[in-house]
């Protein structure tokens, strides 16, 4: 017997949203003991599996592997009606077709098996698991859905994290590893996985990496392009028979069932299907029930996260989320790629962070699956602000855009530069001027740019550009103190009447308004507002603004410079004259002719040293 997916209890130290794994009729008549992961049930008692990490996609499995029959095993005690139901959306209305019933009755704990073969079915949905108690004390102590096909595919997987100065989030998932999978001699993993960790940042400990399956790797801080490319190379030259490679992220939280729902898939994919990704969906760390994105399209210059901030406690949610359609690519938070789609020369692209994940998607996969239950939690982006990305965001998406956005013209660039700085001049983040400019230079420099610069150098220069933080405690001891009061009054402010937007427009929000009609006086001596959801009314007569991290508790003190307002636009128009008399049709040429040059094995190892070593 094979294991396809195992029935998933809550874990305290992964996820307690119950929902996400099993539901209930009544809570007061079923108990769940998180010690032992079993469910207690008085009589009535009503239990379903039509959930995220509990249903079976039976039309996934059917159309990608040769998966068309199922064997549902159970570890039960007590007395039990056991049924097997269909579910699936109809005209946005959800249809339950129970397939088939069965009776148990036990005074002690026994395993029920039962078959099922699904492919005659109709429309697309999942299977779920009913279980309804005739007796009170009666307990489900788990159970799994397997086949008795042998798999038709021997898979074996290089897993790769990059990281840099996460220590914490590295050895809790180093014992994860460790406890579920090289240890644990029920995996089905257990001499399938290897894990390859890339230390961008040298301060991981040896001793942690005390298995020949975990490999601690120090590599040049050449941000996740790079650690993610060191590790990619260790695989294709590895003489072991790796067949995929794993990429997942640093701080995301992980649980094991995802990496062996991903190894038990791709064993019984159909031949035709070897080039499939496999994408985990990245899910909210904080609302751990809310999707963040199920992969992405990128498409003439616009992002669109698929399936984001779907309820994955909802039964609608769940049955629209594994619904398939367009993907261009998979964030490297868990991404699971063949190794018949890289090559020596097909790697990555230096671009550091920030796309790079993006570029290869679109250059490379030709078709990436998703499925309920294969994820990883991450902090959510929105409410981080980090001033270098600055550089990477706009840099990066210009290189896309030169690759393969046809429509994107030298009038685009120029637009999308008069954009970027217009939105830092109005939040007073003059040092993210500079950034800008140095994007912009540094891509039409084209290919040699990339091939004559030392990534772990050019990523020091761009922090010198970083604004000094000062957390709140440093803060009080000044003349401009954090307060929510204040942050507030910012928060809470909007433009009611026409003319006053007219008159912030026609004055650039203030900067060409005489200082005598700056806000003064105690309380209007300066605003204070939130770095991620700053609005350009915040900064409207204002002299100084204090713009705050309120996840780091720091901030630091902005101010109005109406020199650097006029250099700004000197310093645009003489690039954008350069843009515009040919300087971004010749980038674009660069990239488009010459890509290859920064995306193979011989580039990569002397951008990593790799030939110094």
């Amino acid at each position: 017997m094979f294991t396809l997916q195992k029935f998933i209890m809550p874990q305290a130290n992964i996820c307690l949203q119950e929902k996400m794994f099993f539901r209930v009729n009544q809570e007061e008549d079923i108990y769940y003991n998180f010690e032992d992961h079993t469910y207690s049930f008085k009589k009535n008692g009503e239990l379903f599996s039509n959930t995220y990490f509990n249903s079976f996609c039976s039309p996934k499995w059917y159309r990608y592997t040769v998966i068309d029959e199922i064997i549902v095993s159970l570890r039960l005690k007590g007395n039990f009606e056991i049924s097997l139901v269909k579910s699936f959306l109809a005209d946005n209305e959800i249809i339950n077709n129970t397939v088939k019933q069965l009776y148990l009755s036990s005074e002690e704990i026994n395993t029920i098996t039962f078959k099922y073969n699904f492919s005659l079915d109709q429309f697309d949905g999942f299977y779920y698991l009913k279980l309804k108690a005739i007796e009170n004390d009666s307990i489900f102590y788990g159970g799994e859905i397997l086949t008795d096909k042998a798999p038709i595919n021997q898979i074996k997987m290089g897993a790769v994290i990059c990281t840099f100065k996460r220590e914490n989030f590295i050895y809790k998932n180093l014992d994860l590893f460790k406890y579920n999978i090289l240890k644990n001699p029920n995996s089905q993993l257990k001499e399938q996985l290897d894990l390859f960790v890339i230390d961008n940042a040298g301060t991981l400990d040896h001793k942690y990496f005390d298995h020949n399956q975990l490999h601690l790797i120090q590599n040049k801080n050449v941000g996740g392009a790079g650690g993610f490319t060191r590790g990619i190379i260790e695989v294709l030259e590895s003489t072991l028979p790796y067949t995929h490679v794993l990429l997942m992220d640093d701080d995301a939280l992980l649980d094991i069932n995802s990496l062996e729902r991903t190894y038990a898939f791709l064993s019984y994919t159909k031949k035709q299907h070897s080039d499939l990704y496999i994408g985990g969906a990245t899910l909210r760390l904080d609302k751990q029930n809310i999707q963040l994105e199920s992969g992405a399209v990128w498409n003439n210059n616009l992002l669109f996260n698929i399936k984001q901030n779907l309820d994955l406690t909802s039964v609608a949610d769940i049955l629209f989320n594994d619904l398939e359609e367009s993907r261009s690519y998979n964030a490297w938070v868990f991404s699971c790629i063949p190794l018949e789609s890289l090559s020596p020369s097909n790697l990555p692209l230096p671009l550091f962070v920030r796309g790079d994940d993006m570029e290869f998607g679109i250059r490379n996969s030709k078709k990436i699956l998703t499925m309920n239950g294969i994820c990883a939690w991450h902090a959510p982006l929105h409410n981080k602000y980090s001033s270098f990305m600055t550089y990477y965001t706009l840099r990066n998406q210009l290189v896309l855009n030169a690759l393969y956005d046809k429509n994107f013209s030298s009038s685009s660039a120029i637009k999308l530069l008069a954009q970027n700085l217009t939105r830092e001049l109005l939040y007073y983040r003059y040092e993210n001027i500079d950034l800008i400019i140095k994007a912009y230079t540094d891509f039409l420099g084209g290919v040699s740019f990339f091939i004559n610069t030392d990534g772990e150098q050019l990523h020091k220069d761009i922090m010198k550009f970083a604004p000094h933080f000062q957390d709140f405690n440093e803060l009080s001891r000044g003349d401009n103190p954090f307060m929510y009061v204040k942050l507030a009054v910012s928060q809470n402010q909007r433009d009611s009447k026409k003319w006053k937007r007219f008159v912030r427009r026609l004055t650039f929000n203030g900067y060409l308004l005489p200082e005598s009609l700056f806000k003064k006086g105690g309380w209007d001596n300066y605003g204070i507002v939130e770095l991620t959801s700053a609005r350009a009314i915040n900064f409207f007569r204002r002299k100084k603004v204090l713009q705050v991290d309120l996840v780091s508790n720091r901030g630091y003190l902005t101010e109005i410079s109406k020199k650097k307002f006029f250099s700004t636009w000197i310093r645009f128009f003489k690039l954008s004259f350069y843009i515009r008399m040919g300087g971004y049709k010749k980038a674009v040429k660069s990239y488009q002719n010459e890509i290859n040059k920064i995306s193979n094995i011989t580039f990569w190892k002397e951008y990593l040293d790799l030939e110094r070593k």
